[in-house]
């Protein structure tokens, strides 16, 4: 199928899905230039792989079989949150997936981890980040998921210490 990565860093979820099957066309975007520049040059990447350096929010998505979205909606307001999110729905194909994984504010517990480990990746330039970091509730997520009819989805805690969840949901459109 044709997967979009999106906030992939330096690839390595990209090129190991590429690496699982050569019939996938895949695309990693990322705004940190000097990653993009990294997963552009590596040894494995064939010309089903590509990567771009783009702002995500702004970015003219094509349809796709799924797209992922991998610990980086917390980089962005609550409104470019949505947006993505929403605009990442419209452009899934038939019996696509859209797959986010992402912390939970309202683990509380779990939370104070994972604000830790991202205050860690952020201030010391593993991460770069404009502003501050908007960790939300899973409630909006479905929220968002449920102003869509044919859409089902699986929450899927990630960790036992942190906030992170994973949400696989699926368009149940057939394309008919």
């Amino acid at each position: 199928g044709k997967i979009v990565d999106i906030g992939c860093g330096y690839g390595f979820l990209s090129i190991m899905l590429n690496l699982m099957s050569k019939e996938r066309e895949i695309l990693g975007i990322d705004y940190d230039d000097e990653k993009i520049s990294i997963a552009n040059n590596c040894l494995s990447k064939s010309d089903k792989l590509n990567f771009v350096c783009a702002d995500v929010t702004a970015y003219n998505f094509e349809k796709s079989d799924a797209f992922i979205i991998n610990d980086v909606l917390h980089y962005f307001s609550t409104e470019k949150q949505i947006q993505l999110i929403e605009t990442c729905i419209k452009q899934l194909n038939p019996k696509g997936i859209l797959i986010i994984r992402d912390a939970d504010a309202s683990m509380q517990k779990q939370h104070r981890f994972t604000k830790l480990t991202e205050f860690f990746s952020t201030k010391f330039g593993f991460n770069k980040t404009e502003g501050n970091l908007h960790f939300f509730s899973s409630t909006l997520i479905i929220d968002v998921i449920n102003k869509f009819p044919n859409l089902s989805y699986q929450k899927i805690s990630d960790s036992a210490i942190t906030s992170n969840n994973i949400f696989v949901i699926t368009n149940n459109n057939n394309g008919k």
